[in-house]
C-alpha cells in the first residue's frame, strides 16, 4: 500500500448488499459544510481516521504531525488541535466510549506502547509493560472486550482495570512484520481484528462465544492489503480492499468470498445499521440503505483522497486529503434530508 502524505474529512453513507453496483439515484439530499483544518507542518500519513461519539465529541487521529502530540477535535462548532498527554506521543487509533472516556492507543518517541485517556478535559497516560512494540489499533465495547494491538503479534485485553497481554499467535512469516491494523466491534456482535505481515498480506480474526480468545476469520494473498471491514453478523462481513469491496462468509468449517462490483478502492466502512451504511475510497463516497447501493456526491471531490467516514444518523462527516503534498485536513459535514414523492419525511 502507498503511503498518503495528505488528509480531508468528510461524511460517508453506505450500504452493503448481495453484490449490487452503486446506483446515482438517490432519494437523499445531502447539505455538506466544507472545514478546512490547517496543519503546522508537512504530513506523514499511515492510517488515518475521523471516529467519536457525537457531533460534538469527533477526533481525527492516524496522522504524524512532524512534532507529532497533535490530534484534532471537533467540539460541535469548530476544529482544535488538542496535545496528546506528553509531548511527541502519536496516537495511530482511539476508542470513544462516551464523551469523558476515550481511550486512544499509540506510542512514544522511543517506541513503547501508550494507552491515553480523554476525560473530556485532559489526557491520563500509561505504559504498557512490553517496550519497542508500538501500538496501532484500540477498539471493542466493555459488552465484547475492549483490545488494543500493535506490532510483534502485541494484542491486550482491558479487564476495567488494568491492560492485560493477550495470548495471540497467528501464522505469519516473520513477527517483526506483523501488526494489528485495526479493531472493529457493533454493538451485539463479536469483535473482529484486521492484520498485516510483511508484503502487506492480510488477515481477519474473529473473537469466540468467550469473548477472550480469537479464531481465524479469512486470510487475503500477498499485496492484499485490507484497509477496513464491516462485521454484518458473527460469520459475514464486507472487507474493504484497494480492489474494491468483497463479501466474506465463514462457517467455522470453511469460507466464500464474494466480489461486489465497485470501480474503486474502499478505505473505510462506517455507518449506524446493516442498512445505513457508508463506504469511501478514491474521491467516492457510497451509500447502503439495505438494498442497493448510491454513489453520493461531494463538493470538489474529483481532488480530494477520502480515507474514513463517521455518522450518527442525521449528519455525516468525511475524511480525506486533497491530492498531492498538503498541509491542510477538509471536512465535509454534511446534514440529511429524505424525500419521498417531494414532501421530507425524515431528517
Amino acid at each position: 500500500m502507498r503511503p498518503i502524505s495528505i488528509f480531508s474529512i468528510a461524511l460517508v453513507i453506505l450500504g452493503c448488499d448481495s453484490g449490487v453496483a452503486p446506483n446515482d439515484n438517490s432519494s437523499m439530499v445531502i447539505n455538506w459544510k466544507v472545514d478546512t483544518i490547517a496543519v503546522q507542518s508537512a504530513i506523514v500519513q499511515s492510517t488515518l481516521r475521523i471516529r467519536g461519539t457525537s457531533l460534538n465529541n469527533l477526533f481525527i487521529v492516524g496522522h504524524n504531525h512532524r512534532d507529532a502530540g497533535i490530534l484534532f477535535r471537533f467540539n460541535g462548532n469548530s476544529w482544535k488541535a488538542i496535545s496528546t498527554a506528553q509531548p511527541g506521543d502519536v496516537v495511530s487509533d482511539l476508542l470513544p466510549l462516551s464523551e469523558s472516556n476515550v481511550i486512544a492507543a499509540g506510542y512514544d518517541a522511543a517506541g513503547h506502547s501508550i494507552i491515553s485517556i480523554w476525560n473530556g478535559l485532559a489526557w491520563s497516560r500509561q505504559v504498557l509493560p512490553q517496550p519497542d512494540h508500538r501500538l496501532t489499533a484500540v477498539g471493542g465495547s466493555p459488552e465484547s472486550g475492549i483490545w488494543a494491538g500493535g506490532y510483534s503479534r502485541m494484542l491486550y485485553r482491558f479487564d476495567g482495570t488494568n491492560w492485560n497481554q493477550s495470548a495471540f499467535d497467528p501464522l505469519v512469516h516473520d513477527s517483526s512484520q506483523f501488526y494489528v491494523h485495526s479493531i472493529i466491534s457493533i454493538p451485539g456482535r463479536n469483535n473482529f481484528l484486521l492484520t498485516h505481515d510483511r508484503g502487506y498480506a492480510s488477515s481477519t480474526w474473529v473473537t469466540n462465544s468467550d469473548k477472550v480468545s480469537w479464531r481465524h476469520f479469512w486470510s487475503f494473498g500477498l499485496s492484499d492489503y485490507v484497509h477496513s471491514l464491516w462485521p454484518l453478523s458473527s460469520n459475514l462481513a464486507l472487507i474493504g480492499q484497494p480492489y474494491g469491496l468483497f463479501k466474506a462468509y465463514d462457517s467455522g468449517d470453511s469460507t466464500n468470498l464474494e466480489t461486489i462490483d465497485f470501480p474503486t478502492p474502499i478505505w473505510d466502512l462506517f455507518g449506524t445499521s446493516n442498512s445505513d451504511l457508508f463506504a469511501v475510497g478514491g474521491s467516492h463516497l457510497y451509500h447502503y440503505d439495505g438494498s442497493g447501493w448510491t454513489t453520493l456526491t461531494l463538493p470538489n471531490a474529483s481532488s480530494m483522497q477520502l480515507t474514513s467516514a463517521w455518522t450518527d444518523g442525521s449528519t455525516i462527516v468525511i475524511l480525506g486529503t486533497p491530492v498531492g503534498i498538503s498541509t491542510e485536513l477538509i471536512a465535509y459535514r454534511g446534514s440529511r434530508l429524505w424525500f419521498l414523492q417531494s414532501q421530507q419525511i425524515g431528517k
